[in-house]
């Protein structure tokens, strides 16, 4: 259920992004794709997904958050 709730959360901010979530109890690793993120620093890039997920880290649900946050060129010159 927190997968989705993570997943609605992240596609209303960015609805064009490639989004994958991995979660392994408290711990979870996202990885954000997505044009919104050009001209944006790596802290301006995870600021935006902490605000997003800011509650569900308040709550306790997340304990450890791993963000991997790439533009649609960053992502291509890694994955050739």
């Amino acid at each position: 259920m927190m997968e989705n709730d993570i997943r609605q959360l992240l596609t209303q901010t960015f609805p064009q992004a490639h989004i994958a979530i991995e979660l392994e109890g408290g711990h979870c690793h996202i990885t954000v794709v997505s044009d919104v993120f050009i001209d944006k620093t790596k802290l301006q890039r995870q600021q935006m997904i902490n605000r997003l997920l800011g509650s569900m880290i308040a709550e306790g649900h997340l304990h450890a958050l791993h963000l991997q946050t790439y533009t649609s060129q960053e992502w291509e010159a890694l994955n050739g």
